[in-house]
């Protein structure tokens, strides 16, 4: 009996502490505009893709899954989209002994690059571009054509950037 009482206790403690971690919801935090949900195609490279389904997304060319991550919606059609792996083909793979078909953490990718025998200055170099990758992305963002055409505001090395996509499911 005092076992169950423990392991209902320990249960009791990780659900508050998920809670905690993860949100009760209602509070007025971060969601997820549907409209932005479904599968968009670059309006000026028809060969990239990117899937968003709750709260996550998955950039692919030519057909090959590149970049995943996680995005969010807020008040005044804000956004926020953090990249959170890449595939190895996605960095130079030969340069550093990656799949190119595997899935990297930025973690993962300092590690590695730190290993490499490049020199501590190319080493730098290579991981601010990484980290650079990897930084959430924040901006606005705007439906039109009914609801089919989907642009990203954002300033990116202190000038304002636009990505365009159009809705093809």
């Amino acid at each position: 009996m005092q076992r169950k009482t423990v392991v209902a206790g320990i249960l009791a403690i990780m659900l508050v502490f998920g809670m905690i971690l993860v949100g009760c919801g209602g509070g007025g935090g971060s969601s997820i505009d549907s409209a932005v949900v479904g599968t968009w195609q670059n309006d000026s490279n028809d060969e990239v893709v990117q899937i968003r389904a709750n709260g996550t997304f998955e950039m692919s060319e030519h057909g090959i899954a590149l970049v995943r991550g996680r995005f969010t919606t807020g008040s005044n059609n804000s956004y926020s989209m953090t990249v959170t792996q890449v595939r190895g083909i996605k960095v130079d793979e030969d340069e550093y002994f990656l799949n190119p078909m595997s899935w990297y953490t930025l973690p993962q990718l300092r590690r590695i690059i730190g290993d490499s025998g490049l020199s501590q200055g190319e080493k730098n170099d290579i991981i601010a571009e990484l980290e650079e990758e990897f930084a959430p992305r924040n901006g606005t963002y705007t439906l039109s054509d009914g609801g089919n055409t989907l642009s990203y505001t954002y300033v990116k090395d202190g000038s304002l950037e636009e990505s365009i996509f159009d809705r093809i499911n």
